[in-house]
């Protein structure tokens, strides 16, 4: 098995599990995982397919580099998957898998003011200092600009970022490591 159909596999499991465990929202969630060097290559799932329903052979293949992007892509993915996911994958080395959902308890937490996740227990205290927050997150990443300046709030060091008033994404270097810190 080369990484590809590896990359394949780990992200449709990953699918799978997060409808399982009911941590989606619905057809509007995006994940994918970065399949080449650069990490202008990645998988991404197709815009309008649940969770549940997502196979390896209907995974993506972006292209970032290609000066044909667009034509071909821009019919399977949602726009803003496109342009949030491309620029946190080129922009942060850390971000090779990208998870980003609206799931319900967590976005209600996104909603409200000056959230900030407490680090009252063991659980929680793993996320120490690897949690930013988006506060100024004004909607649908309509452009790259947009991918840009969430991959700065990001930043190097974090994992997890909650984005005003939207949801949750979710990075890691892999699937599974992503996926650990999604489900926790």
């Amino acid at each position: 098995m080369n990484a590809e159909q590896s990359a394949r596999r780990d992200l449709t499991v990953a699918f799978r599990w997060a409808a399982k465990l009911e941590m989606h929202e619905a057809t509007a969630n995006h994940f994918s995982v970065a399949v080449s060097q650069d990490s202008q290559n990645f998988l991404i799932n197709p815009a309008g397919r649940h969770f549940s329903l997502v196979r390896a052979s209907d995974l993506v293949l972006v292209d970032l580099n290609a000066n044909n992007f667009g034509i071909a892509e821009s019919q399977l993915v949602d726009p803003t998957a496109i342009n949030l996911h491309g620029q946190l994958h080129k922009l942060l080395p850390h971000a090779k898998c990208i998870l980003h959902t609206h799931m319900p308890y967590t976005t209600a937490l996104a909603c409200l003011r000056d959230f900030e996740f407490l680090m009252l227990d063991q659980n929680a205290c793993r996320f120490y200092e690897r949690i930013a927050y988006d506060r100024d997150y004004s909607g649908m990443a309509l452009e790259a600009s947009e991918g840009q300046r969430v991959a700065k709030v990001l930043g190097d060091s974090k994992s997890v970022l909650f984005l005003a008033n939207h949801g949750v994404i979710v990075v890691g270097n892999s699937v599974a490591e992503a996926f650990d810190e999604f489900g926790s």
